[in-house]
């Protein structure tokens, strides 16, 4: 079931690679989200994780991942705070590795060019898929919310408009 998810998404990394590599391709809008994931990259550091998440390797991973998902979800897009959703599944998933075996203090004291490069594949596919998911589900969950906020605010009118004018003007 992963193997193909996994495909999937690789097609999507050389994409990006691909669009990276040629400016020409770049439309505004995708330069404008490409450049604020840029910028909150550096900014995005784990207590403990700082020398490990400021790797340029790590920094390209979750950018690649935010990339493509915003381009893929342009109602949303780029938003601060991705990249800290983002990390929990890349360091879980990274911690996985036999070396570390879930151990996050050795995690902070690797050396990112500790990881095979196929290891490193599946951690940034399998994290893409899960934030998708997980962003999926925010949307439905944000979507109804706002939906019933719009409910009791048209019923707060109605019921301030029942009172005296002074109240409802």
């Amino acid at each position: 079931m992963l193997a193909p998810k996994r495909a999937e998404y690789a097609v999507l990394a050389n994409e990006y690679n691909e669009w990276c590599r040629d400016p020409d391709l770049w439309h505004e809008d995708d330069r404008k989200v490409y450049n604020e994931i840029r910028v909150d990259l550096p900014r995005t550091m784990m207590p403990g994780l700082s020398d490990f998440c400021g790797s340029k390797e790590l920094q390209d991973m979750l950018g690649r991942i935010i990339f493509k998902w915003s381009e893929r979800t342009p109602r949303i897009s780029y938003f601060q705070g991705l990249v800290d959703l983002l990390d929990m599944f890349v360091f879980c998933f990274l911690a996985e590795e036999p070396g570390i075996n879930g151990d996050f203090s050795k995690l902070a004291r690797t050396n990112f060019s500790y990881f095979h490069d196929d290891f490193l594949a599946k951690v940034e596919a399998d994290s893409f898929w899960c934030i998708t998911r997980l962003l999926e589900i925010m949307e439905v969950c944000l979507s109804l919310y706002c939906v019933c906020l719009s409910m009791i605010l048209f019923s707060l009118v109605v019921v301030v408009s029942l009172f005296p004018d002074f109240l409802y003007s």
